[in-house]
């Protein structure tokens, strides 16, 4: 039996010892053992005929950055993103500790890829609120920027960019648009 979950997990029910072992198997190349590689997002383009940005492109993009640049220990002091491809916020971008929702801006005369890029979201009951805008930044230099911020982030990221935010918006000046 399998569940889909409302944070884009599945469940697999009534397995056994041996089943249980195989599926660890089967899945150990395709799941993450850091929230950042648990991120969520939405479908994006080109499925979405709604979207702006390929939302998919970009969590992989960030995945794989971190995978091949980051050590473990800096990777994990990033918290789980939430990705939108378009301010519709089908992956809820609003509500993480770091949320991205896509945009197109006109830079120099050119058409660009960029996110809007959101912080300090929350969801647990009776702390719900949504993330505050830190600005737009280019597609291209997101996965540099996370970087710079988890080199900063001391302890849980949530509570880092509450007690410091100026020290993450010092961090965002340096890509912000």
């Amino acid at each position: 039996m399998i569940r889909i979950g409302m944070t884009e997990g599945m469940y697999i029910l009534n397995l056994n010892g041996k089943e249980a072992e195989k599926i660890l198997e089967v899945s150990k190349k395709i799941s993450g053992d850091s929230s950042l590689e648990e991120s969520i997002c939405c479908i994006g383009v080109p499925i979405c005929q709604m979207g702006i940005q390929n939302s998919q492109k970009m969590l992989n993009t960030i995945i794989d950055y971190f995978r091949e640049n980051v050590d473990k220990e800096t990777m994990h002091k990033l918290p789980r993103l939430y990705i939108s491809g378009c301010p519709n916020s089908c992956g809820v971008h609003q509500i993480g500790s770091i949320g991205l929702t896509g945009k197109m801006k006109n830079i120099d005369g050119t058409p660009t890829d960029v996110f809007e890029i959101y912080i300090c979201g929350n969801f647990e009951v009776g702390k719900s609120r949504l993330g505050t805008s830190i600005g737009d930044f280019k597609a291209t230099d997101i996965p540099e920027f996370l970087h710079e911020l988890a080199k900063i982030t001391e302890g849980d990221f949530f509570e880092f960019a509450t007690n410091n935010t100026e020290k993450v918006l010092e961090v965002a000046s340096k890509y912000k648009l």
